[in-house]
């Protein structure tokens, strides 16, 4: 054909491959404690090869926001008192192809703690009241260790801690230290401590029995205690003797009383009590011995030629008793022929004592006189004058 040309074309043969769309094996959903190690999470695609980028709804779990590939281990994080749910939407991607999201959730619990009450002391021998433990979040399990068995309460323990006897047979406060571990829901708690203290039963220092004469003042008395520190209280039984019958903390010195002519008692009994612990009352006595009474004091005139017999005077029978003059011993009383003050000092098997002092006065010899020799006429009345006394005899 005229003006016509021809075109020739080769075939081609072209390939078509079409990729199904790839799916994901994803790991369960999972729920761990805050503060868990989470394992790390390995992701597959059918069909196999895939390549995978994720994403996390809530990084406060301790993994970041996205990520491509499998994710590590990872600390789970969960500082608030309610659990947190995350979201983990993963996408494969196989030759070239991206896949259909799939997710999983993590899920962390939080930390629990307990609820304890506050360090709080009894006294040795007391009943204590139960121990009631709560949780947050509520619905908490708990056990516990005692770091000091001698209070009464044993080493260890799960759930509440029921009443107890304190105990402590020491002179000095005990304290225990109570760790209890709350768990909620599989997760285990912090450990928090409380701490009892046991007072010990205080005891008091009292005196010696001791006497004391009727009409003496006493020596004030000073109680102390073990533990130190007490205030005390006190009861006599026998207010006879011139002491109240009660009274607090120490005791005043007292005019000791007794009008009687025997010794008379009286029974102290003192209380301690130290950090609100009574103590064990302790008893004393006090005996008031009636005063030894010799009598009144004497005067005594006695002639020249005689002798006055101081132990004659007085009885002395059963008393420990010695005369003075001046402070000098009398070394024979029975023969005073010196005029003074003479003191008697006499004490009794009670340790009572009295003096008496007597005046002797030792008159002096006497010389009479009957005047100068005279002439008396027969019936008139005639004047004799004698000298050398004050009383006269013819």
């Amino acid at each position: 054909l005229s003006g016509s040309s021809s075109t020739t074309i080769t075939p081609f043969t072209v390939t078509v491959t079409v990729y199904a769309s790839s799916t994901l094996n994803l790991p369960a959903n999972a729920v761990v404690c805050n503060g868990d190690n989470v394992s790390g999470l390995t992701f597959t695609s059918n069909p196999s090869g895939g390549t995978f980028t994720w994403t996390n709804s809530d990084n406060t779990i301790g993994l970041a926001s996205s990520g491509t590939g499998n994710i590590n281990a990872f600390n789970a994080i969960n500082n608030g008192s309610n659990s947190i749910t995350s979201n983990i939407t993963v996408t494969p991607t196989v030759n070239g192809c991206i896949g259909n999201p799939s997710s999983f959730t993590i899920s962390v619990k939080p930390s629990p703690s307990v609820i304890l009450p506050s360090n709080f002391s009894i006294c040795n021998g007391d009943l204590t009241t139960a121990t009631n433990f709560s949780s947050s979040p509520s619905g908490g399990t708990y056990t516990w260790i005692n770091s000091n068995p001698t209070i009464g309460l044993v080493p260890t323990g799960s759930g509440d801690i029921p009443s107890f006897t304190a105990l402590n047979s020491n002179s000095y406060p005990q304290t225990a230290t109570i760790s209890v571990t709350p768990s909620v829901n599989g997760c285990i708690g912090t450990t928090d401590d409380y701490i009892i203290t046991v007072n010990p039963t205080p005891t008091v220092n009292v005196p010696s029995n001791f006497s004391i004469c009727n009409g003496l003042i006493t020596t004030p008395v000073l109680f102390s205690s073990n533990p130190s520190g007490a205030s005390f209280t006190w009861t006599n039984d026998n207010s006879l003797i011139g002491l109240p019958s009660s009274g607090v903390n120490n005791i005043p010195s007292f005019l000791a009383n007794n009008n009687n002519n025997s010794p008379i008692i009286a029974n102290i009994t003192i209380t301690p009590t130290v950090n609100t612990c009574i103590g064990i009352p302790s008893t004393y006595n006090i005996t008031v011995n009636p005063r030894l009474s010799l009598g009144a004091d004497l005067s005594i005139d006695s002639c020249f030629s005689s002798a006055v017999n101081l132990d004659l005077l007085y009885n002395t029978t059963g008393l420990t008793s010695n005369w003075t003059i001046n402070n000098i011993p009398v070394l024979n009383t029975s023969h005073i022929t010196t005029s003074g003050n003479y003191q008697l000092i006499a004490t009794n098997s009670n340790n009572c004592a009295d003096t008496a002092i007597v005046k002797v006065h030792i008159l002096p010899k006497v010389i009479a006189n009957a005047g100068q020799d005279t002439t008396a006429i027969i019936g008139e009345p005639h004047q004799l004058n004698g000298s050398g006394g004050i009383s006269f005899e013819w």
